[in-house]
């Protein structure tokens, strides 16, 4: 009998998280369907913040141009909030090895939001665009991933 370590996978982009299980090294992935998350209005309550015009005035002469990135922002706290139900996922034992797929920007911030202990658990990672890939597709992806045992 062949050992069984599960593996979740996480296909990732700045909207939309997807988690997927695999049962053993090679096995069919299965979708977990509660991890399937999207932004919500409260990741982007300020996001349709209209910027202001470089010019324009208030005041005793300030510029009142806002250079915050809103959409950046609600990206993070949007990747920040999945990366904690990860954290808690991995301590109650959930997962035994994570593998993570994501556009270079929600790759970044999932890994440092993550933080030490659950790296132990980070087998690979990739960065790519890939949330709305087939299981099988994404289970082809993650054999090009892995060395050969």
């Amino acid at each position: 009998m062949l050992p069984t370590t599960v593996t979740w996978v996480i296909v990732a982009n700045s909207e939309r998280c997807r988690a997927l299980e695999e049962r053993r090294r090679g096995g069919v992935l299965k979708e977990l369907e509660a991890w399937d998350c999207r932004q919500a209005e409260q990741d982007r309550r300020h996001a349709d913040h209209e910027p202001a015009v470089r010019g324009q005035r208030f005041g005793l002469g300030r510029s009142v141009v806002n250079r915050r990135d809103f959409e950046a922002q609600a990206e993070r706290r949007f990747l920040t909030r999945y990366a904690h139900q990860l954290h808690l996922a991995g301590v109650k034992g959930r997962y035994e090895r994570l593998i993570l797929i994501a556009t270079p920007p929600a790759l970044g911030v999932l890994r440092e939001e993550l933080g030490r202990p659950v790296q132990r658990y980070l087998e690979r990672t990739a960065a790519c665009d890939c949330v709305e890939e087939t299981p099988g597709a994404l289970r082809e992806r993650v054999r090009t991933l892995r060395p050969p045992r």
